[in-house]
């Protein structure tokens, strides 16, 4: 376990905060291609505010779950592992969910440790924002006077389309 944990810890994390419907999930998918292609192994994991289960109601992996087992749901091309939430998931969590993972990219949840990224989607000042930019590394941006607004604070400034840039700079 002590191995795991030493591991989880060198794993490279980025987390993306934003409002619904400000790009998250478009970079994150831009990035996770883009280390695909470049050979490297990543995780991507989606919170959400809702309860959700991928469980359905009567069926056999849904029964499995309920009684208390983690259960899978397996097909020719797929598979759905039903585990259950800890609270206040962490990096050793992450590193549970994908073990083979090299880089793990986390929507809408803050992980200790990890790279910061704000995305801001059509805000043109920082009250527009989800959250402020202190606390934050980085902001995904293509208004200008925002993005300078972040680069005074400290912040890297990238726009959506620069997934590379990003992926370059970050590993």
């Amino acid at each position: 376990m002590k191995r795991a944990t030493q591991e989880s810890e060198k794993t490279p994390i980025a987390c993306f905060i934003g409002w619904s419907n400000t790009g998250k999930t478009g970079f994150v998918e831009a990035c996770t291609a883009e280390l695909s292609a470049r050979g490297v192994p990543a995780g991507a994991a989606k919170c959400v505010r809702h309860e959700g289960s991928f469980n359905l109601p009567g069926k056999d992996s849904s029964r499995y779950f309920a009684a208390g087992a983690e259960s899978a749901l397996v097909s020719e091309t797929e598979t759905v592992v039903s585990i259950r939430t800890p609270d206040g998931w962490d990096r050793p969590f992450l590193a549970r969910l994908f073990p083979t993972a090299r880089v793990v990219l986390v929507e809408g949840h803050l992980v200790d440790g990890a790279l910061r990224v704000l995305v801001g989607g059509a805000a043109q000042d920082e009250a527009a924002l989800k959250q402020p930019l202190a606390g934050f590394d980085v902001l995904v941006t293509r208004h200008e006077t925002l993005a300078e607004q972040a680069r005074k604070a400290g912040l890297r400034v990238y726009a959506p389309e620069q997934h590379r840039d990003f992926i370059d700079h970050w590993l």
